[in-house]
């Protein structure tokens, strides 16, 4: 499954749904269309 991608504004409106997303696998978060960020689950 490939990683779960959401926009630096995603991230900073719906940090709830990035956590959850996480927490399935990694998830990219990107800036400006570009990959910027991941973050994963602790438990992971």
């Amino acid at each position: 499954m490939p990683p779960a991608t959401f926009t630096s504004r995603d991230f900073n409106c719906e940090p709830s749904r990035i956590k959850r997303a996480a927490k399935q696998g990694p998830v990219i978060i990107t800036e400006r269309n570009r990959p910027d960020i991941v973050v994963i689950s602790y438990e992971r």
